[in-house]
């Protein structure tokens, strides 16, 4: 896990100690990048259908805490953070085209498709 990514723990006292299931894992996305992926399973069994939620730009997961808490123990949420995220894992120097929005696309591709 990265150095800065948040722990299952933290998550859950972020979120107030939801009634659900929360793994964190990171993913190997392109370009040697991994992200990091909450996922949110509600400990009582929901009819809703699962949301993929990709925050934007610069938001970290505070910003989304009166969101995700009222969703996390009604339907399986997983909370993809994107590469600019301090949690992303880098293990090489940034190039300002590492941004751009192809980029995002196939990462979140390659999430998905894990």
């Amino acid at each position: 896990m990265s150095v800065n990514a948040m722990n299952t723990t933290e998550v859950a006292t972020l979120l107030d100690n939801p009634d659900c299931q929360i793994e964190a894992r990171p993913i190997a996305a392109t370009d040697g990048i991994e992200l990091m992926v909450y996922s949110f399973k509600p400990n009582q069994p929901s009819t809703s259908r699962p949301v993929v939620f990709i925050p934007g730009w610069t938001s970290v997961m505070e910003g989304w805490v009166p969101l995700l808490s009222a969703w996390v123990e009604k339907r399986e949420i997983h909370y993809i953070e994107t590469r600019e995220k301090r949690s992303a894992k880098i293990s090489r120097k940034l190039r300002v085209q590492d941004f751009a929005m192809i980029h995002h696309a196939e990462d979140l591709k390659a999430v998905v498709d894990t």
